[in-house]
């Protein structure tokens, strides 16, 4: 039995990461002003809190894309999906139904409930795209249904 790995990741936003950027550069440039025009330790203390503030900026950003991020494991009895806030799984014989409509893959159990996946913010499409096209295959193996052709 083989088990297949797909890995859905989040990536910060590159406004986010901009802003972080501007925010390092403005308080490394407060820092160099402070040391060649004599503004004393006040404006070199602020420059460095601005500058930490932007580092901290991009900190949280790549954390919160982490978090976002899911990772399916699929094998020949069924699936587990595990992300930072929740683990799910399912076995084939008991999923009724698989769709895909933009960024979000929902499966719906023999119950009838449903239970999503949604590409975070900065997702490729193509990590999305080929975890659906795994589990339809799966699932049609699971079935018995075969390619006549």
């Amino acid at each position: 039995m083989s088990v297949a790995s797909y890995q859905i990741k989040g990536r910060p936003a590159v406004r986010t990461v901009a802003g972080a950027a501007l925010l390092s550069l403005l308080g490394i440039g407060v820092m160099l002003a402070a040391g060649a025009f004599n503004w004393g330790s006040v404006a070199l203390t602020v420059g460095v809190v601005i500058a930490i503030g932007g580092i901290g900026v991009l900190l949280l950003a790549q954390e919160a894309a982490r978090k976002a991020g899911v990772i399916a494991m699929l094998d020949d009895d069924g699936f587990v999906l595990t992300s930072a806030q929740t683990r799910f799984g399912l076995p084939w014989a008991e999923v009724r139904k698989v769709t895909m409509a933009g960024n979000q893959l929902t499966i719906r159990d023999a119950h009838g409930k449903d239970a999503s996946i949604v590409a975070p913010p900065g997702a490729r499409p193509e990590e999305l795209d080929r975890l659906a096209a795994a589990m339809a295959a799966k699932l049609d193996a699971n079935r018995g249904y075969r390619n006549l052709h």
